[in-house]
């Protein structure tokens, strides 16, 4: 018989004895998805002359939910190359571009969006 985890009106996820619960830590839809709506909204806030709060407020949303995927995607690279996969030219990669959004001022960022290379 399933139990049920709280909150008691919902149903979040449900333990079944015996099931093995098997995790993928590639950035799921789940991720990306809602990186493409935080870009989405930045492109929106640019397009209609959004006030510079409302900019950089969209662009560190930008960041963040990039730095999410990098951080699912190193440790998906990270697993690969335990069980002997050549990952190393990928992995220096992305913590090249994780770095630099890291450092990456959120003007710099708008200004990215703006010129529509991203």
């Amino acid at each position: 018989m399933p139990t049920r985890l709280f909150p008691p009106n919902r149903v979040v996820a449900t333990i079944v004895p015996g099931f093995t619960v098997q995790y993928s830590p590639f950035p799921g839809p789940r991720k990306t998805g809602i990186l493409l709506q935080c870009e989405e909204e930045l492109r929106h806030a640019i397009q209609h002359g959004a006030s510079t709060h409302k900019l950089k407020k969209a662009a560190e949303r930008v960041r963040t939910a990039k730095l999410d995927v990098a951080k699912s995607l190193e440790f998906a690279l990270t697993q690969q190359q335990l069980k002997g996969g050549p990952v190393e030219t990928e992995l220096e990669t992305l913590k090249r571009d994780t770095a630099r959004w890291e450092k990456m001022l959120t003007e710099e960022i708008v200004e990215l969006y703006r010129s529509g290379s991203l």
